[in-house]
């Protein structure tokens, strides 16, 4: 049996704001889209913290579901 391919997420680095998050691993992307992109692939962050503080526990997916 394989393996199917999953969503592609990274964990936030310490301290690290979702602008330095996009900067990181979307930066070709405009940030004020990407943003919204993050908001909408990871409920459960902007759910649990609306101000979208990250935990270094975080999964962040930066990719839509499939």
């Amino acid at each position: 049996m394989s393996l199917t391919r999953q969503r592609v997420f990274v964990t936030p680095e310490p301290d690290e704001t979702f602008v330095q998050l996009i900067a990181r691993v979307m930066p070709e992307a405009d940030a004020d889209s990407a943003l919204e992109k993050l908001k909408s692939w990871n409920l459960h962050i902007f759910l649990r913290r609306p101000s979208g503080v990250l935990l270094g526990s975080d999964i962040v997916f930066v990719e839509p579901p499939r």
